[in-house]
């Protein structure tokens, strides 16, 4: 695979990987409309399903249930959200003990996704990334292949600084 074919590849898998973050805001203007009533099956932002379980009280939307439940591949509209370390008498909390629960879901989804955008604005950094990447397959590749059959090949890489480094399937 050359350089410029793992670049588009790589942009797709960015632009693909994009969270969306309406439904965590929905789900937070639906807490802020209901704060203080308690949660029930008839009180509970449309789509979601309450999870209780552990001490704590979750709700989880269709995409996450499948995720979960139903092995289906994970997505980027898999989300839950923590309501209150509670099973019982749950209360519903405001917008923003809400936000501050679950940061995945919020602050963090707007950061990596700030990332995302100026990955996908740059192509030159994508180029770089992925040029980067061809050359540590490549060298992986020659690094094997010259330990190949080696005896001390641990000891050597361990004097090189590498110790048993491993990248996803390969390793060295």
């Amino acid at each position: 695979m050359n350089t410029d074919t793992l670049t588009e590849q790589i942009l797709e898998l960015v632009a693909a990987r994009m969270e969306p973050v309406q439904e965590a805001e929905c789900v937070a203007a639906w807490a802020e409309a209901n704060e203080g009533k308690r949660l029930s099956e008839r009180n509970k932002p449309e789509g979601f399903h309450i999870v209780k379980r552990y001490g704590m009280t979750h709700l989880e939307n269709e995409a996450y249930w499948r995720t979960r439940y139903q092995n289906a591949l994970p997505t980027p509209e898999a989300m839950s959200f923590l309501v209150a370390h509670a099973e019982t008498h749950v209360i519903i909390p405001s917008a923003d003990e809400l936000r501050e629960k679950n940061p995945a879901n919020f602050s963090a989804a707007v950061a990596r996704n700030r990332k995302r955008a100026e990955m996908l604005a740059d192509r030159d950094s994508a180029r770089l990334v992925a040029a980067m990447l061809v050359q540590l397959r490549d060298a992986i590749a020659n690094a094997q292949a010259a330990l190949a059959g080696l005896p001390d090949s641990y000891a050597v890489k361990d004097l090189a600084g590498l110790g048993e480094v491993r990248i996803g399937r390969v390793s060295l």
